[in-house]
């Protein structure tokens, strides 16, 4: 697999463009569509990172880890290492989770009307 030089942004840049105007040819679009596909693809985009965003926000607001270490559980262990989280700070982690899911979503709702992507009066 070819290297590319990470200081060769122009050369990309014009190859992405070379690229976008022979697909605009061969599909036969005009500027107006060209622009709902642009507004489409930042639209996804930002709907993407967003949803990653809440996904590793909830993830670190819950502790969730890749690497958890195994205890070898002995017939004799101690009660302080199987210990849950009290009840009260379990439900005010799922509370402000639903919270940050909510306001990603508003978010994600103004961006997409303010681009008339989506009606005011559609429910989603």
């Amino acid at each position: 697999m070819a290297k590319h030089k990470t200081t060769d942004f122009e050369g990309q840049k014009e190859k992405f463009f070379q690229a976008v105007d022979q697909l605009k040819d061969s599909l036969n679009l005009n500027d107006e569509e060209m622009q709902t596909i642009k507004d489409w693809g930042i639209a996804l985009l930002l709907t993407g990172v967003s949803v990653f965003v809440v996904y590793r926000l909830i993830g670190t607001v819950f502790g969730y880890k890749k690497d958890v270490p195994v205890i070898a559980a002995e017939p004799s262990s101690d009660k302080k290492h199987l210990r849950e989280s009290p009840p009260i700070s379990r439900i005010l982690k799922e509370q402000l989770a639903l919270i940050l899911v909510a306001f990603a979503k508003q978010r994600l709702v103004r961006f997409l009307e303010s681009k008339n992507l989506l009606d005011e009066d559609q429910d989603i």
